[in-house]
């Protein structure tokens, strides 16, 4: 970039006296609007290290405003180490200058936002694959644009794996995949089922390599099933115990896991800071496939997804039934305004249809675990459930059965203590219960207040 001086010398010898003075102040300025992004970055960059927060404002502002997408910002500072580590300086410094605070903190946020964009581009992961093989920069380059680009590189590493002629390519895929570790589970189970056996194998051991519990009713099935090769078999009870596997029947295991999705467990979600998040599925053809939903849902989707697995192996596992019925509800009150649930969105029936066709226990069971999650919106919605299948003697579950309805009369929210009580008034109960004192009260109270 020219200086001040040499402008004015240029200027000068032209010999056009006011012109070229404002020639030399068009150079001067911070912004001339002939610059390329990639000197508005570096000039960004120089004027923040100089402390000269107006300056770099006004570079980063130009930027901003250029049309320059996320990915293309990002490609221009990841291209020199050395203005990576420069950039980074300067924005440390920037978020202490009330001037630069908040424009620095939008083109931080694009620039790691350009990142993600890129790493999960699958042609960019294709051509990180085949860098495995390269130099051994290219090598350590693949290995950290695989491992930013997490579960999503997945679905090519592992068509290298079952379809690639490569072996020692395949090997690398695999280390890879065990790097990339708790984000590569979740793929890695919707895909074993449908692999052949030798790939069975592969996915069971790298599945207890990488060691996290989620695996654990996928390898169970997997070890349990006496149609699939002995090799495969032992391989899953291997990693079955590996990963910390719990012996118990398949369809427990998987409402258990399904239950730890609905309580909203952080291990299980890969990104759970993004607004959306990979429901994974596998398709002979096309191999792994995201589904993104809404981040607000996916705990809620996955919760379903695995209570009706269970209830698949097993009709009769009632806290399946009542863990899906009380995610479907859920998941409709979580729904964001505006988005749609591309997994459930076109269900023929509505969640509300769901909570009152299995019976009261079910009901019962919904408020339950609503009640355990402190989640008043579903508290209320299995109230109203409960509201339109109580028949009087049914709410009442005999011996050491849980008794959520009576839970509910002492329920932080008055509302809920208030509608509990009407339902057991409405009930009609002909002899007393725990807590049976309170209800006049709670009834005479919501009279009084109008709620």
């Amino acid at each position: 970039m020219k200086t001040w001086f040499a402008c004015w010398l240029a200027g000068a010898r032209r010999g056009r006296g006011v012109i070229g003075l404002v020639l030399v102040l068009a150079a001067a300025s911070p912004v001339s609007g002939q610059e390329s992004p990639r000197q508005l970055l570096e000039d960004f960059v120089h004027y923040a290290l100089i402390a000269r927060p107006d300056l770099a404002a006004a570079k980063a502002q130009v930027l901003l405003e250029s049309g320059i997408t996320n990915a293309e910002m990002a490609d221009l500072i990841d291209e020199d180490r050395t203005l990576v580590e420069r950039f980074d300086r300067a924005i440390s410094w920037a978020q202490f200058v009330p001037e630069l605070q908040d424009i620095a903190a939008d083109l931080a946020l694009r620039i790691e936002k350009g990142r993600l964009d890129l790493a999960r581009q699958a042609d960019r992961i294709e051509r990180a694959i085949g860098m495995l093989m390269g130099t051994r920069r290219g090598q350590l380059l693949a290995r950290a644009r695989l491992e930013e680009a997490g579960e999503y590189a997945l679905p090519a590493l592992l068509r290298t794996i079952t379809d690639g002629e490569n072996q020692r390519l395949k090997l690398q895929c695999e280390t890879m995949i065990r790097q990339i570790g708790r984000q590569a589970v979740t793929p890695l189970c919707a895909a074993l089922p449908n692999l052949d056996p030798v790939n069975q194998r592969i996915v069971c051991d790298l599945l207890g390599e990488i060691g996290w519990p989620h695996a654990a009713p996928y390898l169970a099935e997997r070890s349990r099933n006496q149609t699939v090769d002995p090799i495969v078999r032992d391989a899953a009870a291997r990693a079955f115990r590996r990963v910390g596997g719990v012996n118990g029947d398949l369809s427990t295991l998987y409402s258990n896991l399904g239950r730890q999705y609905f309580n909203q467990v952080n291990s299980l979600v890969a990104f759970p800071y993004e607004p959306t998040n990979n429901v994974w599925s596998y398709d002979a053809h096309g191999g792994l496939e995201p589904q993104p939903v809404a981040t607000a849902i996916y705990s809620e989707v996955m919760a379903m997804q695995l209570a009706a697995k269970a209830l698949r192996l097993d009709p009769a596992n009632r806290p399946a039934l009542g863990l899906f019925v009380a995610a479907n509800l859920k998941r409709e009150n979580d729904l964001p305004a505006g988005e749609s649930d591309p997994i459930y969105g076109e269900s023929d029936y509505t969640p509300e249809f769901y909570a009152t066709v299995f019976g009261t226990e079910v009901c019962l069971d919904v408020l339950g675990v609503a009640i355990d999650s402190l989640d008043t919106p579903l508290v209320r919605d299995a109230m109203v459930a409960l509201a339109g299948t109580t028949g009087g003697a049914n709410l009442f579950l005999g011996g050491a059965r849980r008794q959520p309805l009576l839970e509910a009369l002492q329920y932080p929210e008055r509302r809920v203590r208030y509608e509990a009580a009407l339902i057991l008034g409405q009930s009609l109960p002909r002899k007393g219960f725990a807590g049976d004192y309170v209800i006049v009260g709670l009834l005479a109270s919501a009279v009084r207040t109008g709620n």
